[in-house]
C-alpha cells in the first residue's frame, strides 16, 4: 500500500519492521491541491499547551505578562516545579504548581517556558529543567526562556534557531514566543 505513495519510504519502513521490501511502483501522479496543503494554513496557537518550568523568586512582572499574553492568545499552560503547591515570586505573587518534574514530561507539552530561579534542592531542580529543555529541543518544540531562564539555556543542548526565543533584550518576547508556538507545527514538519 505505501509503495504507491513513496517507494523509498515503504522500503525503509519494511527494513525497519523486518519484512520483505514491497513490490510495486510508486504512483506517477504529481498533481497537487492547495486545499490539501498546509503551506497556506493560518497558524494559530489556540489549544496548544505550554509547560512553565518555575521555582521561587521568579520575576512576577515578567512571568505575569507572559502568562496573560498566552491566555489572551488561547494557549493553555501548566505550572511545573520541584513540588506541588505554591511557588512565590519576587514580590509575593503566588502561582500554584499543578505538576512536578516527576509527575509529567516535556513531551506532553507543545512548548516550554523556562523561568527557573530557586528551589530547596537547587542542583536537582537545575538538572530537571535542563533535562526538560533537552527533551523538548530534541523533539523540535518551541522553547521560550525568561531572563532568569537564560542560565538554563546555557546549560542545555539547545542552540539559537527556529523555535528558541530568549527574553533577554527582547521587548516583544511574549509575542515572539506565541508566534513560535503557533508556527511550531509548521516548522516541525519542515525539519523532519
Amino acid at each position: 500500500m505505501f509503495v504507491h505513495v513513496d517507494k523509498a519510504m515503504a522500503t525503509t519502513v519494511a527494513e525497519n519492521v523486518g519484512v520483505n521490501p514491497p513490490s510495486g511502483e510508486q504512483s506517477k501522479v504529481t498533481a497537487s491541491s492547495p486545499a490539501l496543503s498546509q503551506a497556506n494554513t493560518i497558524k494559530l496557537p489556540y489549544t496548544l499547551r505550554v509547560g512553565v518550568l518555575i521555582g521561587d523568586g521568579f520575576d512576577a512582572n515578567e512571568v505575569g505578562e507572559v502568562l496573560k499574553y498566552l491566555t489572551r492568545q488561547g494557549v493553555r499552560y501548566s505550572i511545573i516545579s520541584d513540588r506541588l503547591g505554591v511557588v512565590t515570586g519576587n514580590n509575593g505573587v503566588q502561582l500554584t504548581a499543578s505538576d512536578t518534574f516527576i509527575t509529567t514530561d516535556a513531551v506532553l507539552f507543545d512548548s516550554l517556558y523556562v523561568v527557573g530561579v530557586k528551589a530547596s534542592n537547587q542542583a536537582k531542580f537545575n538538572t530537571h529543567i535542563v533535562n526538560y529543555i533537552n527533551e523538548a529541543y530534541r523533539h523540535y518544540k518551541p522553547i521560550g526562556f525568561a531572563v532568569t531562564g537564560t542560565t538554563f539555556f546555557n546549560m542545555s543542548n539547545a542552540n539559537v534557531g527556529p523555535g528558541i526565543v530568549l527574553a533577554t533584550g527582547n521587548k516583544d518576547f511574549s509575542k515572539k514566543f506565541v508566534d513560535a508556538i503557533a508556527q511550531q507545527r509548521f516548522w516541525q514538519r519542515n525539519i523532519y
